[in-house]
């Protein structure tokens, strides 16, 4: 190996080493919504903030874990944006007869937060018109390229690569 091509790796490790410090060292992570019962703290890691976002803010869905793979539909997941639509879908399609009580348990259990969209800049790998025409049939988790997208706006803000 050339003296040249060692300072370039090292160059490339330290820049790898720095990055990551930045990321843990730094927080990059933070609420980005405008309504939060915690918005000055800062999450050492995307998986905490991830799990804050997906806790706290987003759309309410319900999730029929019984039509997950229902091949008849041609749809991964069935979810409803309203849980009055939920409970009568647990009644009229599996005919389940139970008391509201264990009804509501069922509810609460099936009960998601989706993000749909980049809150920065409204990035949506979904089409806006799908949401539109199917909107009891969405994503069964907020995709990733929206996660992806809202974390790559944080990390831009924060503090460059180079050492002062």
């Amino acid at each position: 190996m050339q003296a040249d091509d060692v300072s370039k790796k090292e160059r490339f490790v330290r820049t790898i080493a720095w990055q990551s410090h930045l990321t843990v060292d730094l927080s990059p992570f933070v609420c980005l919504y405008d309504v939060c019962n915690t918005p000055d703290t800062l999450y050492p890691s995307m998986k905490e903030w991830k799990d804050h976002v997906s806790t706290q803010h987003g759309t309410d869905i319900w999730r029929c874990m019984s039509c997950m793979h229902d091949n008849r539909t041609g749809w991964n997941t069935v979810n409803f944006q309203e849980k009055h639509s939920f409970l009568m879908h647990l009644r009229n399609s599996h005919r389940l007869l139970l008391p509201a009580s264990k009804l509501n348990t069922i509810a609460e259990l099936s009960s998601r937060k989706l993000v749909y969209c980049c809150i920065i800049c409204d990035f949506s790998p979904m089409p806006m018109r799908i949401l539109e025409q199917h909107p009891d049939r969405t994503y069964g988790d907020t995709p990733e390229e929206v996660w992806m997208c809202m974390s790559n706006h944080m990390k831009e803000i924060r503090p460059s690569r180079s050492r002062r």
